[in-house]
Formats: structure tokens, sequence, C-alpha cells
């Protein structure tokens, strides 16, 4: 497992300001593909990383 894997991120998009928190795997696209909504080029500048909740301490 790389240390990246299991990441969560909180990403804001600069062109619409949509907020959301992704996966690694999310994020991944969103740096390729760009926003799923306005479609504005993502840079890893939009991402913080987040502790992610281990569901088995709930």
């Amino acid at each position: 497992m790389s240390p990246d894997e299991g990441s969560r991120y909180a990403f804001v998009c600069p062109g619409c300001a949509e907020s959301i928190a992704v996966d690694e795997s999310m994020r991944n696209v969103l740096l390729e593909r760009g926003c799923v909504i306005c479609e504005t080029t993502v840079t890893t500048a939009a991402f913080r990383r987040i502790r992610s909740i281990d569901t088995r301490e709930l």
C-alpha cells in the first residue's frame, strides 16, 4: 500500500467553488480531467488532505 492510498482530501474547485471530500482515486480523476461540474482545470492546490474517520471505532 502506498503512503497516499486510503487518503481523503477536501476538494474545492477553483472555478465553481463546488466542494466535496474525495479519496485518492477520485483526486487523480479530477487532476486528470478537471472539475466534473464546470470542467475547470484542477491542480493539487485545490486539495487539502483530511483525516479519515475509521468507522470501525463508531
